[in-house]
């Protein structure tokens, strides 16, 4: 099996979340919008004595090197951009 072959059947059997993978559109540091970050944190609670890094990789928002997931693209300016709603049957409120 190929590696793609590989993620598709872990992809298939739940696995791997769609929220955990990376999101290969979107760009931490052209797309993050810490305005954005800065009231998610407020509203939560979380202190910011952290670095956002640091943060975002304990959220699972970005991988080791730097790479937003799905999940952190909420976090970036134009997150609609970067989903086909039609072919993941997701719908942003």
């Amino acid at each position: 099996m190929t590696r793609n072959e590989i993620v598709d059947l872990f992809k298939k059997e739940g696995r791997i979340r769609f929220e955990e993978l990376v999101n290969e559109k979107a760009d931490f540091k052209q797309d993050f919008d810490s305005k954005a970050f800065r009231h998610f944190l407020k509203l939560s609670k979380i202190s910011r004595a952290i670095k956002y890094e640091t943060l975002l990789q304990n959220l699972d928002c970005l991988t080791a090197d730097k790479k937003l997931t799905n999940l952190g693209v909420f976090f970036c300016q134009r997150h609609r951009l970067y989903y086909e709603l039609c072919s993941c049957g997701l719908c942003f409120i």
